[in-house]
């Protein structure tokens, strides 16, 4: 019996978790990203001219966050905006950088920015 409420409490969760999910994709966003975006700050781990990955944490809480770099993603090398084009030779594995991404059907980099 415990077994069954618990999937019934997981399948309803599902449920009103899905709703907002269904109806944020029918409201058209203020940009390419869209209007919420989440920010981590860690070392690259790897970097190529169209992805980013950043590890964050560390030990049993390390985690990989990679996301899609787009013509209009904003890239800021020492407090200068810099060209996205310019990432791959601006941005090395082991920089410590901030992403700020966006969430939609894969993570997109809105901004990144190496002090």
């Amino acid at each position: 019996m415990k077994g069954s409420l618990k999937a019934i409490a997981f399948f309803g969760l599902m449920t009103l978790l899905s709703v907002p999910v269904a109806v944020s994709l029918l409201v058209p966003f203020g940009n390419a990203f869209g209007s919420t975006g989440k920010v981590v700050s860690g070392k690259v781990a790897a970097v190529g001219p169209q992805a980013i990955v950043v590890d964050v944490g560390s030990g049993k809480n390390l985690l990989d966050v990679g996301a899609i770099v787009q013509p209009d993603t904003k890239l800021t090398v020492e407090g200068k905006n810099a060209p996205i084009g310019d990432l791959s030779k601006d941005v090395l594995v082991g920089d410590t950088v901030t992403l700020r991404y966006a969430m939609t059907d894969n993570l997109y980099a809105e901004h990144i920015t190496k002090k």
